[in-house]
């Protein structure tokens, strides 16, 4: 848990959803809630390894980064690929910085940060909690490696040689956690950020927040204070950095 900075009150923050369906709902409630938890609450079960953390509503103060939500995909595609997915409007909804209480870094965005090397005190204390609680952290990379041992059977075709001469347990044994992190791959980016999460001290987690941070998740419901309903017909319209998004959405609340 970590409380959010005092600079996070000046700053608007976004979440985006290409679902009509899913926007009513929200619209309904009035707030913001988090997605059905998952069987282990840390999301390290192998084939839940890329889900949201549990019980936490996703937020980005990225405009740009939150349309392609929205949208459904990079803005980019045809607007027609794009009201296929969820139908023709997209929602954004806007949450003041100021009514943040207990935000956590999106752990996509400290596994990102990992593997790009950017914080050198990130990388030096993400090693700090691993040696710390080495047993469970390769317990789970083992369910990560029996996990993507299974997915490479169902596709031999884009195994690499070496790979298709081993069975499952050598896999598991030549596999390296870290070393698939710092090449930036999926889920090991997802699954590096959570557990750095659930064992990072407050005080590392409050400098964490200090940094730039592309997302943030936010424990329990969210009230927002604005919603725009964007009509995906004219995603050509829309400029790249997403400026004029505003000036073409409607504002529902």
């Amino acid at each position: 848990m970590a409380d959010a900075p005092e600079a996070f009150g000046a700053r608007a923050f976004y979440h985006g959803t290409p679902s009509e369906e899913t926007a009513n709902k929200i619209l309904e409630s009035q707030e913001l809630r988090p997605g059905e938890a998952e069987d282990d609450p840390k999301g390290y079960d192998a084939d839940a390894s890329m889900l949201p953390m549990a019980g936490r509503v996703y937020l980005s103060p990225d405009l740009p980064l939150v349309l392609s939500h929205v949208l459904g995909a990079h803005p980019s595609c045809p607007p027609d690929v794009l009201c296929k997915r969820g139908g023709r409007y997209g929602y954004l909804f806007v949450v003041p910085g100021a009514s943040l209480g207990d935000v956590l870094p999106d752990e996509d965005t400290v596994g990102e940060l990992l593997c790009s090397k950017e914080l050198p005190w990130l990388n030096e204390a993400y090693a700090t909690v691993t040696d710390m609680y080495w047993q469970e952290f390769n317990y789970i990379t083992s369910l990560i490696a029996r996990g993507e041992w299974k997915a490479m059977q169902e596709e031999p075709e884009d195994m690499e040689d070496w790979e298709k001469n081993m069975d499952e347990e050598e896999y598991v044994e030549h596999y390296d956690f870290n070393d698939m992190l710092m090449s930036c791959t999926y889920p090991e980016i997802s699954v590096a950020g959570k557990f750095f999460l659930s064992h990072a001290n407050g005080r590392t987690l409050g400098r964490l927040m200090d940094e730039k941070l592309k997302a943030v998740s936010h424990r329990g419901a969210t009230p927002f204070s604005q919603a725009w309903r964007f009509d995906k017909k004219r995603v050509r319209e829309l400029t790249k950095d997403g400026s004029n998004f505003f000036e073409l959405a409607e504002r529902v609340v």
